[in-house]
């Protein structure tokens, strides 16, 4: 059993009657709307051949949606699923509804005791890991000639829909057999009713972390148009003469009011943030979601769907934090600032009464900070201001800011920059620039770009004080907007284009889901692109770590032993660990500083050990005198590293530890971040129920969770 497949059942696999919240789901959207297009190829294409199954697995519409989500995001949906299903609601409601519970026993064959039946038969199958691997290479594989489902994974399929669905649900077999020319194209159907009536028909809004759902008046006409095949989207996927009942009006209101259901689930049983996860991920694969902020009006993203209400003039104003992490922030939206056009650019300046407003503002904001950071932020984001823009704050807005010690926020409609007041060593009028050109101009005499794919347009950015280019003093931070990008966020990241140097360069990878932004923490302005970068290894091909690897170093974090060898069963040694640890927190590198007697400063790993050591992550053995840097790391020194860099310092409860065979193996000092790595599901133990602390950890186990922790 390799590594992934070990970890994910000992910390997914737990959730007892998890097959039958998924499976409570799909009923409502599979067999009755036709929904959830993957899950459906997964459940119902036993008699395809193995090409109608790759066509099928790689077609433009799956790949399309699951290139959208990253690894940890997949995994984080079926936690979300847990949350929505907890106490079986999808369930319940779906049998208690006298019309629907009639259509599934009568039409489709469908009742608890079949539906039962299915769902021992999925846990003996391992279907969590199977289906979650499935989806990895479909969203990973995105070269022409390396698309292709693995042998065993198409087998799997073909296992499920033989042993599972037709075992267990023979009726519906039959019908889909009797009526569709091939259960290929029953799967086409599907997405044809997924694109054509559930994403223009069912719409969201989502205001205060709730979720309410609305159906078009269109949308049990429009159903029922595909499922008695008088649609030109379907009628050649039909066998001649043939169609699917029409639901009643009783049955369609059954269904909207499951739907309904699953939504209030939704409201009551999972948490804030989890809810923004489903809001965003509901837009992705083409819903329309209304999004509400609290007391304000509505901005409507996906399928066409929008908001609504009276327009109103919003002013500048103090925004407190909801964390305190968090700054204090001057807010100024687009509503507050002046546009001109100008040669295509977006013109932007503040008229005296605004600036007098602001720098009143800075005034309160100061005084309530009490300590917290400060902003001033300008929201360039409505539609009335271009890609390209250009902003000017007065000199005397710029030296209150730089006073109070207020970063300036600028958020364009493609990116965000974040300028704190240290990295500004000069005062006088400020003008920020951002420039949007395509990525093929900008990467003109620019080489090395094997294994990248460019990702919308690149951005320009510069700034001038007193009308003299500024010279930064401190990082700044960059956030570009993903949303609605066609790429990878496994393999995406952000690269300053060096026409210097003819290359590009990384500077940062970290993807905030919850945003739908890619982030990059800058020395300077210049020119900067989004790229994908796919670097694979030959000894990884069939690798169970494959797609972590590929993951990490296309954010730049691990390299191959060689150019063509990654050696994932090799041992880490401490010297690798350090360099790994500090590139994946984006740690500036410091000059090595002879702290330990066995590290030579000409050493390759020199740098990286100093940079650990200085953040406290590692102390050295033998009385902090030596590192042993080419020792291999053990999991428990592993574990302790990266407890230190997520600030850990006691464990949540003994028992995340206590519940292991050889607790008592862990040395005092890693015990409270073993413990805490634990508590957090970021590493697990072995299937014999050890935690195995003093185990050396190969280069495979040690990307799995450097992914994790990078992803979080």
């Amino acid at each position: 059993m390799s590594e992934i497949k070990t970890e994910y059942k000992k910390s997914k696999g737990g959730k007892k009657g998890m097959a039958k919240k998924i499976f409570s789901i799909l009923l409502v959207f599979t067999l009755l709307i036709a929904t959830i297009p993957f899950t459906q190829a997964a459940a119902n294409s036993g008699d395809l051949t193995d090409e109608e199954i790759q066509n099928l697995a790689f077609s433009k519409f799956l790949s399309g949606i699951l290139s959208n989500f990253s690894l940890s995001e997949i995994d984080s949906l079926i936690d979300i699923l847990n949350a929505i299903d907890e106490k079986n609601i999808v369930m319940d409601n779906l049998f208690k509804n006298d019309a629907l519970k009639t259509r599934l026993e009568n039409y489709y064959g469908i009742d608890q005791e079949s539906v039962e039946g299915a769902l021992g038969d999925l846990r003996a199958k391992d279907w969590k890991a199977n289906l979650s691997s499935i989806a990895e290479t479909i969203k990973t594989k995105t070269n022409d000639t390396d698309k292709k489902l693995e042998q065993s994974q198409i087998d799997w399929i073909k296992s499920v829909d033989n042993e599972v669905f037709d075992a267990n649900f023979p009726q519906l077999t039959d019908k889909i057999l009797s009526t569709f020319n091939s259960k290929a194209d029953f799967i086409r159907f599907n997405r044809q009713i997924f694109d054509n009536v559930l994403t223009k028909y069912i719409s969201f809004t989502y205001r205060n972390s709730t979720f309410t759902v609305s159906f078009s008046s269109s949308f049990g006409t429009e159903l029922n148009k595909y499922l008695q095949n008088q649609s030109s989207n379907v009628n050649a996927l039909f066998k001649t003469g043939e169609s699917i009942d029409p639901l009643s009006d009783d049955e369609i209101a059954g269904v909207k009011q499951a739907i309904t259901d699953i939504v209030s689930a939704i409201n009551t049983n999972l948490t804030s943030a989890q809810k923004d996860e489903l809001a965003d991920a509901l837009d992705k694969v083409g819903f329309s979601v209304t999004t509400i902020p609290s007391g304000g009006g509505g901005t409507s993203s996906g399928g066409g769907g929008g908001g609504g209400g009276t327009t109103t003039t919003e002013k500048p104003a103090i925004k407190e934090p909801s964390s305190s992490t968090e700054p204090i922030r001057v807010n100024v939206p687009s509503d507050a600032v002046k546009v001109s056009e100008q040669d295509g650019k977006s013109v932007v300046t503040l008229d005296e009464n605004t600036v007098n407003d602001l720098l009143k503002l800075l005034d309160q904001a100061a005084s309530k900070a009490e300590g917290k950071a400060l902003a001033i932020t300008f929201d360039l984001t409505a539609s009335k201001i271009k890609d390209n823009v250009s902003l000017t704050l007065p000199a005397s807005l710029v030296a209150k800011a730089l006073d109070k010690g207020a970063a300036v926020v600028v958020k364009t409609g493609m990116l965000s920059m974040e300028i704190p007041a240290s990295a500004v060593g000069a005062q006088g009028e400020m003008k920020i620039n951002v420039s949007a050109l395509p990525a093929s101009d900008a990467l003109k005499g620019i080489t090395g770009l094997d294994y990248m794919r460019t990702i919308g347009k690149a951005a320009e950015i510069s700034i001038t004080i007193a009308d003299k280019s500024a010279q930064m003093k401190d990082r700044l931070t960059l956030r570009f907007a993903i949303k609605g990008l066609a790429a990878n966020i496994d393999k995406l990241g952000v690269y300053y284009v060096n026409q210097d140097a003819g290359k590009l360069e990384f500077v940062g990878g970290k993807v905030d889901k919850e945003n739908a932004e890619i982030i990059a923490v800058v020395p300077h302005l210049s020119t900067y692109v989004l790229a994908e970068y796919s670097k694979t290894f030959s000894d990884i091909r069939t690798h169970w770590a494959k797609n972590y690897i590929e993951s990490m170093a296309a954010k730049h974090v691990i390299d191959g032993r060689s150019e063509d060898v990654f050696a994932p069963e090799d041992k880490v040694t401490r010297a690798e660990f350090a360099k790994i640890i500090v590139q994946t927190l984006g740690f500036d590198i410091k000059k090595y500083a002879g702290t330990f007697e066995d590290v030579n400063s000409t050493a390759w790993y020199a740098d990286y050990v100093q940079t650990a050591y200085d953040n406290k992550l590692i102390q050295g053995k033998v009385a902090g005198q030596m590192f042993d840097p080419n020792g291999k790391i053990t999991r428990q020194e592993m574990m302790t590293i990266i407890g230190r860099a997520l600030s850990a310092s006691q464990p949540e409860s003994a028992s995340s530890l206590a519940s292991y065979k050889d607790a008592g193996s862990v040395a005092d000092y890693a015990k409270p971040y073993v413990s805490y790595l634990i508590g957090k599901g970021l590493v697990s133990g072995y299937p014999d129920g050890t935690i195995k602390p003093q185990n050396n950890t190969t280069r495979a186990e040690a990307v799995k969770l450097i992914y994790n922790i990078y992803n979080q």
